[in-house]
């Protein structure tokens, strides 16, 4: 089974953004079937243009295209994007890189990406970044991403290592948060060259820190 770097950065963006992935029973009106509908479902936040991204990238892969809706919240809570495939074909190929009972906490890389071609390895971290990680305001404290998670960060960790960038995890020492942060001139430019993110303001803001780094 061949992990394309279309898939692979639709497994980066649900590591990141998960609602729902597997098979689900759903009954109600609309349906008569009971049958177990594949469902993936992963949080866009405010950003709506994410979802068109995540949705030519199915398209790409499978030949379908995801729904993107704009989830209405009670006030003052913001408005919140979400995409979502139902489709068992998507669900069951990508169901050897993401077990459907991982949650925030307990997620990891599995040992199949790390064999996995260069391309797909720098997509499913173009994914994840998307998803979770960003430019630190300061230039020199570069790109980061948070997590509750210590071993999926430290499986993060080592996805970088394997590009050559070379990056750090601290642990915050106020909650059980993990950082991972990339800095320094030789690593920002790998991550731009190979990973770099796929959300326009996101990159603008990472083109920000390399001209720093350039002056």
């Amino acid at each position: 089974m061949h992990l394309t770097p279309e898939k692979a950065e639709i497994v980066g963006a649900l590591l990141g953004d998960k609602i729902r992935f597997g098979f689900f029973k759903r009954y109600g009106n609309w349906t008569k079937s009971k049958r177990p509908r594949g469902m993936l479902e992963i949080c866009l936040g405010s950003n709506g243009q994410w979802g068109k991204h995540l949705s030519d990238l199915a398209f790409r892969a499978y030949g379908l295209r995801g729904s993107n809706y704009l989830l209405q919240k009670p006030w003052p809570r913001q408005p919140e994007w979400r995409f979502s495939i139902s489709s068992p074909r998507v669900v069951k190929d990508l169901l050897p890189y993401f077990d459907p009972m991982w949650r925030a906490g307990t997620w990891r890389i599995v040992p199949a990406i790390f064999e996995a071609p260069k391309a797909s390895i720098c997509s499913l971290l173009r994914g994840y970044m998307d998803a979770d990680g960003f430019v630190h305001k300061s230039p020199t404290r570069g790109v980061r991403v948070e997590s509750v998670n210590e071993n999926g960060i430290n499986d993060v960790l080592g996805l970088f290592a394997k590009l050559g960038i070379r990056a750090r995890i601290y642990r915050r020492k106020s909650r059980n948060v993990w950082t991972l942060q990339i800095s320094r001139r030789q690593n920002i430019s790998r991550y731009r060259e190979l990973v770099g993110f796929s959300l326009p303001h996101k990159s603008t803001a990472l083109d920000t820190v390399w001209q720093h780094y350039t002056k």
